[in-house]
């Protein structure tokens, strides 16, 4: 079988490696059966990124099964998400094989990628001719689906598990579940056969940071922020001092970590009654209280400091709450802004209003006017950005009635049942659920990639 060299470096006109030796070249094709490494991938009508992932798995195959010691292997493909799944995603594989992967170059502007023995990284091996038949790009991706964990929002993180199994396409993926109320220890065992983590998990040991951080140290991709945005959002503290530094408003607001009648006394006199007063670190409204007497300032700060030991106590702000969905990495998309409506019981969108059926009415699109909508969809991605997130995010807001719209939290990751608001959000916006899984595992991979 000839040999398709790649087009010569620039900086070597005889197109070898720094070895000097000659490198074996994919070229994806349309259709036909993969062997004699004349055709990789193509043809294939799925995801980018979901694509790119099979496609790497099918180059891996051909270095383990086919080249054996000494094997070097090169792809023109586009590098962006293979680049990753080679030399990071599947590093677990190539290195147990004593492979190394160098990455990509450009080569008279065409990329094209790199597997090859330790031994030949340092300029000793000789290349093989690829023989015999590489398996197929149709492989299922393994996701590992991480809910229930120890936060307060078990419960519904469980209930958008159930549904996101039923969603996600059968013939796509496999699913493994992971509590990591119980499961870590498993799922670090298990992460060598892992493509990618779905965090299904909100609030506390979740939504914050920690797991994303577990995921990075087993180098599993995952959707949503990574840990530096997870952590900044779930801080509302945080959070607001950066909107404030981007220029949106927020309510005014005071941390405390106890409290006392003279301290609540002070707090009534800077911000006036009511106050919301709810824990620096939670989320769907866990220990927020609306307090509306000096008495009740006291009482909603002891409630919020059995579940955090910082409390905001924050001025209210009496209006319509809107939510706005972004989704998107380095360059978000707004989507259809949400309005929310309690039902005459609640004086808020508190967790039962959120999740009980009928509590609450979402509107969507919202009904307010071009200009508001454009400030809304404006201020989500604003958000999206300062706090340094990925993959997806929703934004909760207040219209006062001057029209005056302050922020009130972002969250990094939002209810997935069906009717939760992003999903809602994302149909409006022309993605269906399934469609919308799917965006974000491919988001997820993008993100590692880079």
């Amino acid at each position: 079988m000839a040999i398709t060299m790649p087009p010569p470096h620039r900086d070597d006109p005889a197109g070898h490696s720094g070895s000097g030796a000659p490198r074996c070249h994919w070229n994806p094709v349309r259709g036909g059966d993969l062997h004699d490494g004349t055709a990789l991938g193509g043809g294939l009508r799925e995801d980018h990124g979901i694509r790119q992932m099979r496609l790497a798995h099918a180059v891996i195959a051909a270095a383990v099964e086919i080249l054996g010691p000494g094997g070097e292997v090169f792809c023109t493909d586009d590098p962006g998400y293979l680049q990753h799944y080679l030399r990071s995603y599947c590093s677990h594989m190539v290195f147990d094989l004593g492979y190394r992967c160098r990455g990509y170059s450009y080569v008279s502007s065409q990329p094209y990628l790199t597997i090859e023995t330790a031994a030949n990284f340092r300029g000793r091996g000789k290349t093989k001719i690829l023989q015999g038949t590489v398996m197929g790009v149709n492989d299922k991706l393994c996701i590992a689906l991480l809910a229930g964990g120890k936060s307060g929002e078990r419960e519904v993180s469980l209930s958008g598990a159930a549904i996101f199994e039923e969603a996600l396409d059968p013939q796509k993926f496999t699913i493994r579940k992971y509590d990591p109320a119980y499961d870590l220890a498993k799922l670090a065992a298990e992460c060598a056969e892992i493509d990618f983590a779905f965090i299904l998990l909100h609030g506390l040991f979740g939504e914050d940071g920690s797991v994303q951080g577990m995921l990075d140290l087993l180098d599993i991709p995952y959707q949503g922020s990574g840990i530096l945005g997870s952590a900044v959002a779930m801080d509302k503290n945080l959070a607001k001092m950066l909107y404030q530094l981007e220029g949106m408003p927020v309510a005014d607001w005071e941390i405390v970590s106890e409290t006392d009648m003279d301290s609540c006394r002070h707090l009534v006199e800077r911000m006036g009654l009511p106050l919301v007063i709810k824990p620096v670190r939670d989320g769907s409204s866990l220990g927020l209280t609306i307090a509306r007497t000096l008495e009740q300032v006291h009482e909603g700060i002891e409630h919020a400091l059995k579940n955090d030991h910082r409390v905001m106590v924050e001025q209210y702000i009496d209006g319509r709450e809107i939510t706005v969905s972004v989704l998107g990495n380095d360059n978000p998309e707004a989507m259809p802004v949400i309005e929310i409506v309690p039902g005459d019981e609640y004086e808020f969108f508190d967790y039962n209003a959120k999740y009980l059926p009928g509590a609450s009415k979402e509107i969507c699109p919202a009904e307010i006017d071009d200009e508001q909508t454009r400030l809304a969809q404006e201020y989500g991605v604003k958000a999206h950005k300062i706090l340094q997130l990925k993959g997806y995010s929703r934004t909760d807001m207040i219209i006062a009635g001057d029209g005056t719209m302050y922020l009130l939290e972002t969250n990094t990751i939002p209810g997935m049942t069906r009717t939760s608001l992003l999903p809602q959000s994302a149909a409006a916006h022309g993605l269906e659920y399934a469609e919308l899984l799917e965006r974000l595992i491919e988001l997820g991979i993008e993100a590692k990639g880079k």
